[in-house]
């Protein structure tokens, strides 16, 4: 799992989470779906760190790779089981997209009542992704989420995403997934720190042959 193939599909998203955390205060994360990469990254940098994730085999396994703590939690959302990562937002209800939001949120309220939290990481199954970040992303000073390349914005996140005027909006292509990420406003100043902290990253985790590439999403285009 450590290989380069790896990283630069299933770990894509570490160089820009990597330099979110250098560059700000990233004091609590909501991650929506548990990481071979991301979890452990999570809960070694950051004080505190709920991770909620749907599969429990998959559960099961993170939690061996990654031993919680008193501040580091993976929790397992139970959903009916013919719900898999292949479903999509269009084959399932709209009361399981409603329910589940309301769980998700259920887990941020109780984390917030240890630390504040400014970071939701997005990268659930995929009937669950366009959802959540519609209905949670205003509760967050930052928002990553994963795979919004052209396939990725078509299967998981219902085409194009974009925030109201209190945010600005990047997309990270330097991998095949690419990866969003909103900010509100003020934070955007450091844009020119983030940028320079997110290409050593890529040089850091994968490769020199791969080309660091965040840019503003209002030139992103349809890549």
């Amino acid at each position: 799992m450590d290989n380069i193939k790896s990283k630069r599909t299933w770990g894509s998203h570490i160089p820009i989470n990597k330099a979110l955390m250098e560059t700000y205060d990233i004091t609590g994360i909501l991650e929506l779906g548990a990481g071979y990469h991301s979890t452990k990254m999570f809960f070694d940098s950051v004080e505190h760190v709920l991770s909620v994730e749907t599969d429990p085999a998959w559960v099961d396994e993170i939690k061996e790779i990654v031993p919680e703590s008193e501040n580091h939690n993976i929790v397992r959302y139970e959903i009916d089981p013919s719900i898999t990562r292949a479903s999509r937002a269009w084959d399932v209800g709209e009361d399981f997209l409603e329910e589940s939001v309301k769980f998700f949120k259920s887990q941020h309220k109780i984390l917030k009542k240890s630390s504040k939290v400014n970071l939701l990481f997005v990268d659930c199954i995929s009937s669950l992704r366009r959802a959540a970040l519609d209905e949670m992303y205003t509760d967050f000073d930052f928002v990553v989420f994963h795979d919004y390349n052209l396939r990725g914005r078509n299967n998981h996140w219902r085409g194009t995403f974009r925030p109201n005027s209190k945010y600005k909006m990047f997309v990270d292509a330097t991998y095949p997934q690419h990866t969003g990420i909103i900010m509100k406003n003020k934070y955007a100043k450091k844009i020119d720190e983030l940028s320079e902290r997110f290409d050593e990253n890529v040089f850091k985790y994968t490769s020199t042959n791969d080309k660091p590439m965040l840019m503003k999403a209002e030139d992103y285009g349809d890549m």
